[in-house]
């Protein structure tokens, strides 16, 4: 039987050897720090969009170079129309108007694109080369980021107008700007010549008919409808996203994004109900 004393010494005299197994045993590389997921780019709106067509136009006009990191960029636009209650809107390329039908009781919605392959607001002589088409919407009120409808003007006092005998009475302003003020800010949808022809529109206008009830004519919503635009930032043939122009120094700089479509819809201004949708071979 092997004492204790027998043990400990037998303990002792194998100790240099474990020592010496331990130090030929490889070690265990250190864990690497788990990946961070990558950061969700957020998709621009329509503050986005009118910042940084605001900072094209603002390099633009200092002869700079634009600093430009927008192709690929998600995008949500909407533009509101129709904010003025009863007022209809005419039909003018590049803007969103409503009208009543012939008879009255239904509504048309409709949103005409600009051919700017024929008549570009911005340098446009490579276009035809490389696009199939551009067709141009404005962003009305580039000044709001709002992408709802403005609140209404202040109410006139109902008082008598009082004038002077050199005077005559003023009429209020207009609520609505007539379309042949400048424009500033817009997008064009583009396909490349040699792109595929699927979900091209041709110049076809976007369309929706709201229907009134059995004996009530359809009513414009109270803050109006939106057209809402999704798709991703593309490029001009010269690889720059936003292009300006200016027809003196001492105006302010048109320019308009290069963006493609994914998703055209109507929206209620009020609900924010979605009325109709397009999308490219939709």
């Amino acid at each position: 039987m092997i004492s204790t004393r027998h043990v400990l010494c037998l303990l002792i005299l194998a100790a240099p050897g474990l020592a010496q197994c331990d130090r030929h045993r490889p070690e265990r590389p250190p864990e690497a720090p788990a990946a961070s997921p990558a950061p969700q780019t957020v998709a621009l709106d329509r503050a986005g969009i009118i910042a940084a067509l605001a900072r094209a136009a603002s390099t633009y006009a200092a002869g700079d170079a634009p600093q430009e990191a927008l192709v690929g960029r998600r995008f949500v636009v909407r533009l509101p129309f129709g904010c003025q209650g009863g007022a209809e809107t005419p039909e003018h390329p590049g803007f969103a108007s409503w009208s009543r039908t012939t008879d009255g009781k239904d509504i048309d919605l409709r949103l005409d694109t600009a051919d700017w392959l024929a008549t570009p607001p911005v340098d446009g002589a490579d276009l035809a080369a490389a696009w199939a088409n551009a067709d141009g919407v404005w962003i009305t009120r580039p000044w709001l980021s709002l992408d709802t409808c403005p609140p209404p003007p202040p109410a006139h006092a109902s008082g008598p107008l009082t004038v002077s005998d050199d005077e005559t009475p003023s009429e209020p302003p207009s609520l609505i700007a007539p379309f042949g003020s400048e424009q500033t800010a817009g997008l064009v949808f583009y396909a490349p010549v040699d792109g595929s022809r699927i979900g091209r529109r041709e110049g076809q206008p976007y369309v929706h008919l709201i229907r009134g009830e059995v004996d009530q004519p359809a009513q414009p919503p109270t803050h109006g409808w939106r057209v809402l635009i999704e798709g991703r930032i593309g490029a001009f043939p010269d690889g720059r996203s936003i292009r300006c122009r200016a027809p003196t120094r001492d105006a302010r700089p048109t320019c308009v994004a290069a963006v493609q479509v994914d998703k055209l819809a109507f929206e209620d201004g009020s609900t924010g109900r979605q009325l109709a949708e397009w999308r490219p071979g939709g």
